[in-house]
């Protein structure tokens, strides 16, 4: 089954700092096991943000896991600011599976003004 991979545009509120791309990144969520590990990456959209962040919830009775891969940038054209995030989110072998594809995707990823 291909595992959905999605990119979504948000308005800026701060500025696009660091601190508000983090927590597109689940970044002081209190649904994330453990804080996830922020790492730089240069793109084909210049510099950004990715990490791997964990959470849990119930269902049907059980514990279930699951990991959250994300890539986020500040994104400037000529009359707007925004935030693009890349994100997957499935069970953590999924994940990890296709991370390497997921990165791929996120290093050549390329956004169009005319579209």
């Amino acid at each position: 089954m291909p595992l959905p991979v999605m990119i979504s545009d948000h308005d800026v509120e701060d500025d696009g700092s660091d601190d508000e791309l983090r927590a597109y990144l689940r970044v002081g969520d209190p649904l994330v096991i453990e804080e996830p590990i922020v790492e730089e990456v240069h793109t084909a959209l210049g510099r950004g943000l990715r990490a791997m962040a964990y959470s849990q919830f119930e269902e049907q009775g059980k514990v279930v896991i699951n990991a959250t891969l994300a890539y986020v940038w500040r994104v400037e054209t000529e009359d707007d600011l925004s935030i693009t995030r890349l994100w997957a989110m499935d069970d953590p072998t999924r994940i990890l599976k296709a991370a390497d594809d997921i990165h791929n995707l996120a290093v050549t990823l390329r956004l169009r003004e005319d579209a």
